[in-house]
């Protein structure tokens, strides 16, 4: 890792970031060690990989692979049933909803919705589950630009954090979004913890963020969001309560968490997620 530079900018704000530590990525068979770099204005870690190796990454791991499709909507086709109630919700034209899943995986959340009546588009990097949704029927392309129209609401369910150029990205979602749009994001929440854990260490580790690329605080997703011409309206702490697949123990673990937060009327958000509700601006 001697060639990375151990200074670079922000990818939300383009102020200088600190260099914190290396965390273990997994890039194919092998795991190597990649820097991680924090943003105090921001408060967000960024982890400097390259193209090559995030798309390598990909190619491993569970949530793109064919044969874990069924499993998969099983256990979070609740969750996926929750978040198209907030997106009911939420929706300016509520009786004609289009709704556009980036990161859409395998389909599933947007294939729940077109059950509803709702016309949807995913966006999917992946170019193996893009063919595999359109030969289901779904309208999934591989880029924002390459939507054929535009939307009434977004969704990121878990996707934003592993985009390298968020600006970018949610300037094109904008673009493609009608007047007074809405744009949903589910993110994990755990920069808060990752500073706990640390506070008692001697060396600094970020094993706690996942394969993330960026790991947001809500102060980090408020500066994205509105200096891409959006405001968040709406903050919900997502519990995980309701995943088949956490142990009994773990989900309840989370509930806790979720009840804690609104007793500090949620000044602090202590759930492992966070849901964002935000509003384009004219």
């Amino acid at each position: 890792m001697d060639n990375i530079p151990r200074s670079i900018l922000c990818r939300v704000c383009n102020t200088k970031m600190k260099y914190v530590c290396d965390a273990d990525y997994m890039v194919g068979d092998i795991v190597i060690k990649t820097p991680f770099f924090e943003c105090e204005d921001c408060d967000i870690f960024f982890r400097h990989i390259t193209e090559s190796q995030s798309k390598a990454h990909f190619k491993t791991v569970g949530y793109v692979q064919p044969e874990h499709r069924p499993q998969y909507f099983e256990s979070r086709k609740a969750f996926f049933e929750y978040l198209l109630v907030l997106v009911e919700n939420n929706a300016v034209n509520k009786d004609s909803i289009t709704l556009t899943d980036f990161g859409c995986s395998y389909g599933h959340m947007i294939e729940l919705a077109k059950e509803k009546g709702m016309h949807v588009m995913g966006v999917e990097q992946d170019l193996s589950l893009v063919k595999a949704s359109n030969k289901r029927g779904l309208d999934v392309y591989e880029s924002v630009s390459d939507l054929p129209c535009n939307t009434d609401v977004f969704t990121m369910i878990d996707s934003l954090y592993y985009v390298s150029e968020p600006n970018k990205l949610i300037s094109q979602v904008r673009e493609k979004m009608n007047a007074n749009g809405t744009l949903i994001i589910r993110m994990a929440n755990r920069n808060f913890y990752s500073r706990i854990t640390n506070f008692f260490k001697k060396e600094k580790s970020l094993t706690i963020l996942g394969d993330c690329v960026i790991s947001y605080s809500i102060k980090g997703i408020k500066k994205l969001l509105n200096g891409n011409g959006f405001t968040v309206v709406k903050i919900v702490p997502s519990n995980q309560s309701h995943y088949k697949k956490k142990s009994l123990i773990l989900r309840l673990i989370y509930l806790m968490t979720f009840i804690l937060t609104y007793l500090v009327a949620k000044q602090i958000v202590f759930s492992p997620g966070v849901i964002y509700v935000a509003k384009r601006q004219s």
